[in-house]
């Protein structure tokens, strides 16, 4: 029987190195040159492009990074496992990186998440959720324990935050962590079915340890959520230790490489010295310590230590962008060469010169750029954050500024990464016809992803951009980079010759249609979340119900859609603000490019045009998709502006289809990522039996009729 690293050891099938001419053919009548092409590929990936290259270079060297599909589920997470194991080999990121480096590790995760989605969640646990919550949250001493040993994968860690019956109210759970002054440590308990550990990663089969998030209690009194290192597995054996119940959930509708869990504890005990203790501490004797400022509340607490996870929203949404990036590039290259009927009646005209493919196509390339940019954007926040959060001569009050604002940045990026990634998998499986049903063509596995909820629901996460947001602009505690919502310019965008501008070649005037766009977003930020505002004020005058009830009306049961909207346009304004960053300074503003030696020189007009199409196309595309709130938010005008927005983006659709080769190259996936049939030959993929599988499985037969 072929064992599991026989079968990773197969050779790729010659087809899966080659890309069919027709796609040559295409990338020769583009004419944005391809030193722009280049360049436009190290602005979308912003940063540590050495590692980039290390990884890149990993993937296509080590074996265990080929795909085979026809596999058990034991196999999967083997297979998961051996990939964790050869990159942890490379020392490509370490979990010091969150504070010298952290966009070393979002990088990591876009790029595996182009290759396999299972083995990212497993890394992303590994060195965010289980490493970088005790790097950030530990002591010093925990940190020396558990940093290098992470980074090497000698031990594999977990998370366990949610439970069964606590997702979104997590400050409520369960679980409790009670204080024993007999021997001066912690009794770890799970009292119900409810307060199991829930969708555990790498708990099921590999993980040594979980940071347990539980309920502190001394002497009878709740001190609060807190995080403690708890072992789970013997470190020879990998048998659960006494009192971890440890239950495999089996098999998922995707993702199943990962070995996800339900853990109970039936009084574990875990020594004082585990409690993660950068903000509070429990002294032998069992007194409580807060060490940062004044003690705040119970919620406050948890909402302390829970928004040092932030950067798990960054690898979340670093992971839905790079599958959305190749789901894009091959479905694109694949309706290139895949001819349909054309006008004399026969199969010889490529599909992407339908409109249909284009119209429904295009808009998520565009959106794709436009999302791309502003993750960048908060990858170099997330940064200054945490060096400004190192530097003991920081104002408090403006680190308070900062990190407020990048709370509202992560929690609002994930959100429209994870629904572009769906919609791009939707989408693109639709239009490129049966092929898309194959395995080995990847649309499964990119679509039955666990963005949407994980690291937070991405519905919720909007309604905490909302609120946090409205918070921030009623206190006035924001920076100057909100100031464009909170005192709009005027704006002029150029409707009537729209169909012009964007059909001609003069850059002067497409980059500043792109400039009065982003005037108009942002004036549409501010009219809606004064639209909610002043719904909110005459709501919570009506009635006789206290003040908490009366608000919690209002967010769950009477503005849901209008909370939603607030949080749709801020995202939108950023994204098109990231944007029109790169356009309007041809690629060459400094804060384009982080930690890497790459240099990008400027954009050539034609390139600046291009990508200032593709920026207009994502307004008008969102515009549209949102006609009505933009009527109602008098954005648009019904009669005289908005009949104009069909024909411009049917123009824009037919200017980017000549350089729709660039643009997609412009993402820069790796051909030794694009395992994917209909990226490449997959004509002669098809000449033979092969079982679906992209290496050579020894039954692969070549038809030569």
């Amino acid at each position: 029987m072929t064992t599991i690293q026989e079968k990773y050891e197969r050779p790729l099938m010659s087809c899966m190195t080659q890309t069919l001419p027709e796609l040559k053919e295409a990338e020769k009548t583009c004419k944005v040159p391809k030193t722009d092409v280049a360049n436009i590929k190290a602005l979308i990936e912003h940063d540590n492009h050495h590692n980039r290259r290390k990884i890149e270079s990993l993937i296509g060297r080590e074996t265990c990074f080929r795909p085979y599909f026809n596999t058990t589920l034991d196999e999967q997470r083997e297979h998961a496992l051996r990939r964790l194991q050869a990159f942890c080999k490379d020392n490509i990121i370490r979990v010091q990186d969150f504070e010298e480096n952290p966009m070393n590790i979002f990088m990591a995760h876009e790029t595996f998440a182009q290759v396999d989605g299972s083995f990212a969640t497993k890394m992303t646990v590994q060195f965010n959720l289980w490493g970088g919550t005790v790097y950030r949250l530990g002591s010093e001493e925990q940190r020396q324990m558990f940093a290098n040993k992470t980074n090497s994968s000698e031990v594999v860690g977990c998370f366990g935050l949610s439970e069964l019956g606590y997702g979104n109210n997590a400050v409520e759970m369960e679980t409790t962590a009670t204080y024993d002054h007999s021997d001066d440590t912690f009794v770890i308990h799970s009292p119900s079915v409810l307060s199991q550990k829930y969708w555990i990663t790498n708990g099921a089969c590999h993980a040594h340890y979980c940071v347990v998030f539980a309920q502190l209690i001394i002497d009878g009194k709740r001190q609060g959520v807190h995080g403690f290192i708890t072992q789970i597995r013997d470190l020879q054996t990998l048998k659960p230790m006494p009192g971890c119940r440890v239950e495999d959930m089996g098999q998922k509708v995707g993702l199943n490489g990962i070995d996800n869990a339900k853990i109970l504890f039936e009084n574990v005990k875990v020594p004082r010295t585990h409690m993660l203790s950068s903000y509070a501490c429990v002294e032998k004797g069992g007194e409580y310590k807060w060490k940062i400022g004044k003690l705040p509340g119970l919620r406050d607490r948890f909402l302390r230590l829970a928004d040092q996870l932030l950067s798990g929203r960054l690898c979340i949404s670093s992971m839905m962008l790079g599958a959305t990036k190749v789901v894009l590039t091959i479905s694109n290259r694949y309706m290139l060469t895949r001819h349909g009927v054309g006008p004399s009646g026969k199969s010889d005209t490529p599909i992407l010169d339908y409109q249909l493919c284009q119209h429904e196509v295009f808009p998520l390339v565009a959106r794709m750029y436009a999302t791309q940019f502003y993750h960048n954007y908060v990858k170099r926040r997330y940064a200054e954050r945490t060096k400004l959060g190192m530097n003991p001569n920081t104002d408090p009050a403006e680190l308070s500024k900062v990190h407020m604002e990048l709370v509202i940045l992560c929690s609002s990026v994930k959100p429209i990464a994870a629904w572009l990634c769906d919609k791009s998998v939707i989408t693109c499986r639709e239009r490129v016809g049966g092929v898309g049903f194959l395995d080995a063509n990847g649309f499964g596995g990119m679509f039955a992803h666990a963005g949407i909820t994980a690291e937070g629901d991405a519905r919720v996460l909007c309604a905490k951009v909302t609120k946090e947001l409205m918070e921030i602009l009623q206190k006035g505690t924001y920076t100057n980079s909100l100031k464009p919502i909170v005192s709009t310019a005027e704006y002029n965008v150029p409707w009537k010759n729209a169909v012009q501008i964007v059909a001609g070649e003069d850059e002067t005037k497409i980059v500043a249609f792109c400039q009065e766009l982003e005037k108009l977003f942002a004036k549409r930020v501010q009219n809606a979340a004064d639209m909610f505002k002043n719904k909110l004020t005459e709501f919570m005058m009506k009635g006789d119900k206290a003040f908490r009830y009366k608000i919690y009306d209002a967010n769950l049961k009477e503005f849901s859609d209008e909370i939603q909207l607030v949080a749709a346009t801020y995202g939108q304004w950023e994204s098109l603000r990231a944007f029109n960053k790169v356009i309007c300074s041809a690629g060459t503003d400094p804060d384009l490019l982080h930690n890497t030696q790459t240099q990008v020189a400027t954009l050539s007009p034609t390139a600046v045009n291009m990508l200032g199409r593709l920026a207009i196309l994502y307004a008008t595309d969102i515009l549209m998709e949102d006609s009505m709130y933009a009527v109602e938010l008098k954005i648009l005008n019904p009669e005289t502006e908005l009949p104009f927005l069909r024909p411009l983006k049917a123009q824009l659709c037919k200017c980017l289809r000549p350089e729709i080769v660039s643009v997609i190259n412009g993402f820069g996936i790796h051909d030794d990522v694009i395992w994917r049939p209909i990226g490449k030959d997959w004509k002669t993929f098809n000449k033979g039996d092969n079982f679906g599988e992209v290496v050579d499985t020894g039954r692969y037969l070549t038809n030569q009729s």
